[in-house]
């Protein structure tokens, strides 16, 4: 029992090196074990032993205080690194379903962020102002986590009169910082209100 104890615990510790070789290593198993019945059962009748025997034994114990080390090890020393982050942003990153929206002034202003990018849809929508003549390029503003506020890199929207809807890019920033920012703020200043300020916080 305290052979298959230990092959057990040994199995467990190098799983992942051993991966493919199940099948030999039983195979190999079942041979030993054999031969170590064949062995006991020799002892018992009181047969001399043979001397290839004795030195094959003497072999398994060098083998196994061998593997023992080597086990001890691996489970140390050599254990796996944690797997290397993919990149990839947080489920929650893209706020896909968290559309913000603010009115003020006559209009109103919706925004959302794309997923894995540093851009967001915005649109307008008013039945007062005409809104082909602001460009949010100048007049919008972001920032992360109550830092520095960042301006935009473009605004693409063609016209639309008092509705209005396009893509605010934000190119000197990192997608990741927006993915793990706890919280985003985007202003948009002079459309029709002084501020129109949308608000995304993360829980975390």
């Amino acid at each position: 029992m305290g052979a298959g104890i230990l092959g057990a615990g040994i199995g467990v510790l190098l799983g992942g090196y051993l991966s493919g070789l199940g099948l030999p290593i039983l195979v190999l198993g079942l041979f030993l074990h054999a031969w170590g019945m064949r062995d006991k059962h020799a002892l018992e009748s009181g047969a001399p032993p043979v001397s290839w025997s004795t030195v094959l034994y003497r072999i398994c114990w060098l083998a196994l205080a061998a593997l023992v080390i080597v086990t001890a090890s691996c489970s140390t020393v050599g254990a796996a690194p944690p797997a290397a982050s993919s990149g990839s942003l947080p489920t929650d990153a893209a706020l896909g379903d968290g559309e913000q929206r603010h009115e003020a002034g006559a209009v109103t202003v919706a925004a959302s962020w794309i997923a894995g990018t540093t851009s967001a849809d915005v649109a307008l929508d008013t039945h007062s102002v005409d809104l082909d003549g602001f460009d949010l390029k100048t007049l919008a503003r972001v920032r992360l986590d109550g830092g520095a506020w960042v301006a935009p890199s473009a605004w693409d929207a063609p016209k639309g009169g008092h509705h209005r809807s396009g893509t605010l890019s934000f190119d000197t920033l990192d997608a990741q910082a927006i993915a793990f920012a706890r919280v985003i703020e985007l202003e948009i200043r002079d459309v029709g209100a002084p501020s129109h300020l949308l608000r995304w916080e993360r829980a975390r």
